[in-house]
């Protein structure tokens, strides 16, 4: 039974005024509760989970120092039973029940209900147990947002970037691990190399890795490091193995190697080079083609001379 009916000469200002302070009251509890600890362990499935003690235990306190009070009342008339069998051929009994979860503000006698179901499975007499077990724990987990103790649950902005902040130091320090980045410097020393990469200092041993860096200043690298020592026996991340080194420029001989057919296709060096034999510069001639769709019917004797091609700049020979 709500209030207005309780006290039917309440103004609806005055029903509003003592409303708003109850939220008022509710949201300062949403404000202090804690993360919840997951103390609940599934041996069957291995995971650990929070219980209902877990959830109560960080409501409750807060609850009592604002004036708080929650209490269930079951509905009789939503009972709803159901017997099934289960894998193990074991006879289940399950219930869903309907609660009125009450707020009540312990100054003003001011009050606030809201249905709540909840359900639960047994073999023997625990069903209804279980069900208000499970109702309270998921009504008090969801009305003020409790998560567990990995997650943000403070709604202090300063304290989630903290925990966001530890979350991430955290992760930084699982080694070993791999790290891209542009090689920036390399700094050598009598037993290997400081490298530098996205502003951090790592040190690779005097092996073939440092060998294979050489000339990859100013190139994106990768590979995987683990927490060592470095020379001067502080801890730094060691390069363990390269995962990734883009090759550098190709040595000047493998680039004219690599020249493209059609740069490597000329005319002869005798042609080019000079004025040779007649022969030699007929039979030049010979190899170049001339522009034509058809088959070349032209005889021999009557192909272009060399003199006719590449005439001397001297007359006659």
């Amino acid at each position: 039974m709500a209030t207005a009916d309780i006290i039917p000469a309440l103004s609806d200002q005055s029903l509003r005024a003592l409303k708003a302070r109850l939220a008022t009251k509710l949201l300062k509890i949403l404000d202090e509760v804690e993360p919840a600890p997951k103390t609940g362990h599934n041996k069957d499935q291995g995971y650990d989970y929070q219980s209902a003690k877990d959830i109560v235990s960080v409501t409750r306190k807060v609850m009592a120092k604002h004036g708080v009070m929650l209490t269930w009342v079951p509905d009789p008339n939503q009972l709803h039973w159901r017997e099934y069998q289960s894998r193990s051929n074991n006879l289940q009994r399950e219930v869903t029940v309907w609660y009125g979860a009450t707020f009540t503000d312990a100054e003003t006698g001011y009050e606030e209900i809201i249905p709540w179901p909840g359900a639960g499975v047994d073999a023997h007499d625990k069903s209804l147990a279980k069900a208000a077990t499970a109702a309270m724990k998921s009504f008090l987990a969801t009305q003020f947002q409790i998560g567990d103790e990995s997650t943000d649950n403070d709604r202090s902005e300063e304290d989630s970037r903290s925990r966001g902040a530890s979350r991430a130091q955290q992760r930084s320090e699982v080694w070993p691990k791999k790290i891209g980045g542009v090689l920036q410097k390399i700094e050598a020393h009598q037993d290997g190399s400081y490298l530098f990469v996205k502003g951090a200092r790592v040190w690779a041993r005097k092996t073939d890795i440092e060998l294979k860096l050489a000339g990859a200043v100013g190139r994106f690298l990768e590979f995987e490091a683990d927490m060592g020592k470095g020379p001067d026996g502080q801890p730094i991340p060691v390069v363990q193995k390269l995962l990734a080194v883009p090759p550098g420029p190709l040595p000047n001989s493998v680039q004219e190697a690599r020249l493209p057919p059609a740069a490597a296709r000329s005319a002869p060096s005798e042609v080019v080079q000079g004025h040779p034999d007649q022969r030699s510069v007929a039979n030049a001639a010979r190899t170049i083609p001339e522009a034509h769709d058809g088959q070349d019917t032209r005889s021999e004797t009557n192909a272009p001379t060399g003199q006719e091609l590449f005439p001397s700049r001297r007359s006659g020979r």
